[in-house]
């Protein structure tokens, strides 16, 4: 290395001293990730956060460094810290371009991948308040339901039933002890149930598993099969949701004509499913009697 190719160098750790949030910076556009997980493991909440935080000259943060250059492992590194787990999710930069906007902009396709998969809609922000009155240090905040006995609040007064409440912590132990817990606890709680959804059947229970389709020697093919018959509306002139109304709506698009407009309103808003045979409904017309 030459020597004017030295002297950025000695600035760039130089100016570490002037501002020491820069030093992850300065790791990350290394891409030493090595480096960039013992400055996170020797360093406090507060210290981490503020280097989170920091933006250079170009308005670059560390994340958006890493994600431009193509540093996957700093990437992983940083995105396993509780700070930068919460924050990935909702980042943006200050012309409004996410992490996954940059990574594609320069061409890094495992940046991309490794964007994707490690997409978690995290609905908790951990954002510390520094002021000089009414400091909150070690805030956070997260939706919560209101479950008051005299006015509770629950999924049935609407979709804006969450309402967002600040909590903080004692000092920074419980502020990382709380972020350990809303992110990487829920996340493995979570976890198990995604892998078991899209996990294939063991081969043994396929294999002992009785044939359900009949042999081909028992079949005749000059049999009309009769195809399977719906099972019939309920009678009557009473809504089968509430028992109350009279019958006005009729189901799109399997015709049933069992519910009252109130109630089909709400089974459209509640997920559009026929209360006779479960079909997905596209929509309810009112029916007018002569």
């Amino acid at each position: 290395m030459g020597l004017f190719e030295l002297i950025p160098s000695l600035v760039d750790w130089a100016w570490t001293f002037v501002q020491p949030e820069y030093e992850l910076l300065r790791l990350a556009k290394k891409g030493d990730h090595a480096a960039v997980a013992a400055y996170l493991l020797q360093h406090s909440t507060e210290q981490v956060q503020a280097a989170a935080n920091y933006i250079d000259a170009a308005g670059r943060s560390p994340l958006v460094v890493v994600c431009r250059e193509g540093h996957v492992e700093c990437l992983h590194m940083m995105l396993q810290h509780p700070i930068f787990h919460a924050m990935f999710p909702a980042y943006a930069d200050g012309n409004g371009n996410t992490l996954l906007h940059h990574a594609c902009f320069q061409g890094q396709a495992e940046v991309v991948r490794s964007l994707v998969l490690a997409r978690i809609d995290d609905d908790i922000a951990f954002n510390s308040k520094q002021k000089i009155f009414n400091s909150k240090q070690f805030a956070f905040s997260l939706p919560c339901r209101k479950k008051a006995v005299a006015a509770p609040v629950t999924d049935v007064h609407g979709f804006n039933a969450l309402a967002s409440m600040e909590f903080a912590a004692v000092d920074a132990d419980g502020y990382d002890s709380w972020s350990h817990f809303f992110v990487v606890g829920a996340h493995r709680h979570n976890s198990p149930g995604r892998s078991l959804a899209l996990r294939p059947p063991p081969h043994e229970a396929v294999a002992l598993a009785a044939p359900s389709a009949p042999s081909m020697e028992s079949i005749h093919f000059e049999e009309v099969v009769k195809p399977a018959v719906a099972p019939p509306p309920p009678s009557g002139d009473e809504c089968v949701v509430c028992f109350d109304g009279p019958i006005e709506a009729v189901c799109v698009p399997c015709g049933h004509h069992v519910m009252c407009m109130d109630c089909a309103n709400a089974v459209m808003g509640a997920g559009g499913e026929c209360p006779v045979c479960r079909a997905t409904l596209c929509q309810v017309i009112k029916l007018f009697r002569a």
